[in-house]
This record gives C-alpha cells, structure tokens and sequence, in this order.
C-alpha cells in the first residue's frame, strides 16, 4: 500500500495586533464623537449660564434706585433743573408763586412733529389719605384720581436726580377734553407728603405717549434731600 505525502501545514497568518487599546476602530471612533458632543453640549451649559447670568446683572442694573414701591421722606421739597437749550426747549411762561403754577415751555417736538408744551408743579400734601399710603406708588395713584385721571392703565418712566440716582414716577395718559394730547408723570413721596407733577401736552395726534414724555425727561435732574 502506497502512502501519499502529506505537504507540511502552513501557518494562519497572525492578525495584526490592535494599535492603542485593543478596541475595534470603529468603537473608538464612536467614542470620539461622544466625546465631542459632550464637549459641546458642555460648553453650551457654560454658555447659557455665562448668558443669563450677564442678563440677570445687566437686568439689576436696570433697576432703578428709587423705585415707586418705596415709601420715601423728605426733608424739603423736590428742586427741579431741566436743560431746556439743549432739547430746543423755549420758556413761554415763567413759574407763578401766586397760582402755584410751574414754568411752561414750549417746542416743537421731533418725534411727533407737532407744537408741544412741557411743565411742572411740586407741593406738599397733608392727606392722611396719602400720608398713610404704605408705598409712593399708592399715595401717587391716590394724587392722580384726586385729581380726576384714570390710572387704570398706568405705567412707569424714569428722570435722574442731581446725585446720579434714577427715580422712579408714575406714568398716566390723560384722556382730555380740551382738544389736545396730555400725558402725565408723579411722584408722591409718602413719608413726608411732598410730589412733583410733570405734564406734557401737544397738539392732537395720537401719537404723544410714554417714550416721547420719556425722551423729554432725559433733560430733567431733580435735586431731593431725602431722610435717612
């Protein structure tokens, strides 16, 4: 019986060892992008934060520092300065002691394109209605609908005081019977009674409101000696 050579057994090529940790390529790849994505979506927490915590600083800034929720004294009465010259503001009549009337100026106003007039008054109240008020904003509101306005819609806008300080004041349209557009802006200081009222009026348009009476107060510095 003849016997068939049997031809030697070659070796199975060895695979090539798996470079860096032994994990398919694939598997790292996916690894990668988890990796990057949780890097994003780091950043974009980070990102977020850094946002609403510059909004929430930049929102305090905002806040004014004597806000109509106070319930403020003072010690004399508001002295009032406003840069008519620089609007192109003109004194048409001088403040009356007499009447207790403010000064009245007169303009064309560049917003509306129309003849307005811009006064003020101040004065010193000794309601128990408004003295007792426990916040400025209800002795103001209690001034208002004294003198016959609606504040149902009320607002509020802002003038700066001589020290820097940005103050608070209600904001009112007056719906009134004489042919012309009024807005108006008050303060009452319940601690001690003392108020400024700021009145502006122009020709019927329709269009005289809170942003065109708050442009004009830009030029108005009120000087307050408050208790401490």
């Amino acid at each position: 019986m003849s016997h068939a050579s049997a031809e030697p057994r070659q070796p199975e090529p060895r695979q090539p060892a798996p470079i860096g940790d032994g994990e398919p390529p694939r598997r790292r790849e996916g690894r990668r992008k988890f990796g990057a994505g949780a890097a994003i979506l780091a950043g974009t927490v980070v990102f977020s934060l850094l946002v609403w915590a510059a909004f929430y600083l930049g929102f305090e800034r905002m806040q004014a520092d004597l806000v109509i929720s106070n319930k403020t004294h003072l010690n004399a009465e508001p002295i009032i300065q406003f840069d008519a010259e620089e609007q192109g503001w003109t004194l048409v009549r001088p403040a009356n002691a007499r009447s207790e009337s403010g000064p009245e100026y007169g303009n064309i106003s560049n917003a509306i394109e129309v003849m307005c007039v811009f006064t003020w008054t101040t004065g010193k109240f000794d309601d128990p209605r408004i003295l007792d008020a426990e916040t400025d904003e209800a002795a103001t509101l209690s001034l208002l609908e004294q003198g016959g306005r609606d504040t149902s819609g009320y607002g509020v806008v802002r003038l700066v005081s001589e020290s820097g300080q940005s103050i608070e004041l209600v904001y009112v349209d007056e719906d009134a019977t004489t042919g012309l557009d009024t807005v108006v802006a008050a303060r009452t200081f319940a601690g001690s009674g003392d108020y400024v009222v700021f009145t502006m009026k122009c020709e019927r348009t329709g269009e005289l409101d809170r942003e065109v009476l708050q442009d004009t107060l830009l030029g108005v510095e009120v000087s307050l000696d408050l208790l401490n």
